[in-house]
């Protein structure tokens, strides 16, 4: 078993000031960034994850990493569970 999955979710709390000399568990540390993160910087990335973005806002994106990862993990902490995508069967 390694860290490698847990990796976003560890850069995004240091990036969001989240103490990094405190033990945590998954759990933890997902509650420590949503409490550390700044939702107000974040939120305008939103539309990147709903299909609606410009290709301006892609290109802050990859202008702001470290931000858009902030906001990548932070839907992945909130989102709703999503349906299961199938295969396009049918094409």
């Amino acid at each position: 078993l390694t860290d490698e999955p847990l990796a976003p979710l560890e850069a995004a709390a240091e990036d969001a000031g989240v103490d990094p000399t405190q033990l945590y568990t998954v759990e933890t540390l997902g509650s420590a960034f949503l409490a550390a993160c700044r939702y107000e910087e974040i939120q305008h990335f939103d539309p990147l994850f709903d299909g609606t973005a410009s290709g301006a806002l892609a290109a802050r994106a990859t202008l702001l990493p470290n931000h858009f990862l902030q906001a990548l993990v932070c839907r992945a902490l909130t989102a709703p569970n999503y349906p299961e995508v199938l295969p396009y069967a049918d094409l």
